[in-house]
Parts: C-alpha cells; structure tokens; sequence
C-alpha cells in the first residue's frame, strides 16, 4: 500500500528521469550535429585543397609553355570548362601560336592556325594582358596581324611573346574553375600576388625584358 507521500515521491523520480533522458538526447543530437558539421567543413577544406592543386598544375605547365599538356588536362579534369568556354581554348592556342612564331616557324605557326582557329572559336578572345599590365582581350584576328612583322621587336603587339601572357591564360581558366565550383574567383593572397605580378609586368614592358626577374622583398 503505497502513501501519499511515496507516490510524491515516485512521480518526482520519474520527472527527473525524464529531465535526464530529454537532456541526454538533447546533447547528442547536439554532438550529432556538430560532427555532422565538422564533416561538412573538413569535406569542403579537402575540396578546396584539391581545387588549389589541380589550378596549380595548370599553371605549372602553362608557364612551362606546354600548352598540349595544358589542353589534354583541363579536358581530362574540367571538360565542361575545355567544352563550353571559347576564350579557353582560343586563349591557349594562341599561345601555341605565338611560341611557334617566336621559333621563327612561320609555316607551322599558319598551319596550326588554320586548323584549329575555325567557325567554332568565332566569338572567342585571346585573354592577355597590355603592355601596362592590365587585363584585356584580344580578337584572334588581331593576333594573327603579327605574321606581318619579320621580328618580334618590329611588332606593336610585341608584349604578346612576354611570358606575362601565359600569366594572363592561367589566371582566366583558375577563375572558370572556381566559379564552376561557386567559389571566390579570387583569394585576398591572390590579389597580393596578381599586383605583384602586374608591378613585374610593367617593369619588363618598360625595360623591354623577355624574361622573368626575381622581385626583391
């Protein structure tokens, strides 16, 4: 025979259970969800990392001047990007078309030309930089009006053969690969180094460089 103050005591005990048992959920639902997003943000620093790779490579072998492996790369990693962006593939080959021209290979230089800047690339830009180091883009026209000149420094388009031009290139297609991936086109280090580079740029407009310098710091 149970008491008043016995069944008091047993609806207490119970309420405190209860107060347990919803306090103890409570925590792990709270652990769940902080691992559930620490997963998250580990899964999204991986990602990126391997984004920051993959745009270094290509700028590796763009500044190597291996622009064949540049192209078998992007289409490999970033078909969608190789594919539907026109100044990609215009910009690179441009590249290839001006490395052939500065070995005085006029011949494979108009060649390459006909082959692969056709009806499909109309409307693409060779992504360069000026002579004063800031962004521009180039009709393809306008790049083969250097097979005129008999040398590089007879050209007015001779900033073109400046190794800032695959700078410009290697630039455009990491910012494509980041946007694809709806991320900042560019990091507050990027931005430090880019003006960086634009400084080196202009210097070795101005003093008429052809290759690059070591910036003292």
């Amino acid at each position: 025979m149970l008491h008043r103050g016995s069944v008091t005591l047993e609806l207490s005990m119970e309420e405190t259970l209860k107060e347990r048992a919803l306090s103890s959920a409570a925590e792990e639902v709270t652990l769940a969800r902080s691992r559930s997003i620490d997963q998250q943000v580990l899964a999204a620093a991986e990602f990126g990392a391997e984004l920051l790779v993959e745009r270094g490579i290509i700028r590796e072998i763009l500044l190597a001047g291996e622009f064949e492996k540049a192209e078998e790369y992007i289409k490999g990693k970033f078909p969608s990007i190789w594919n539907e962006d026109k100044n990609v593939r215009v910009s690179i080959w441009a590249l290839q078309f001006i490395e052939l021209l500065r070995r005085a290979d006029t011949k494979a230089a108009i060649d390459f030309a006909r082959e692969h800047f056709t009806k499909e690339t109309e409307g693409g830009h060779f992504i360069t930089f000026d002579p004063n180091g800031y962004a521009s883009a180039l009709e393809i026209d306008e790049v083969f009006g250097l097979l005129c000149y008999e040398t590089i420094e007879e050209s007015s388009m001779k900033h073109l053969f400046l190794p800032m031009q695959r700078e410009a290139v290697s630039d455009y297609v990491s910012n494509k690969i980041l946007k694809m991936r709806d991320m900042k086109d560019v990091t507050s280090i990027e931005k430090i180094l880019k003006q960086l580079v634009a400084c080196q740029n202009r210097i070795m407009h101005e003093q008429n460089l052809n290759s690059t310098f070591k910036l003292q710091v």
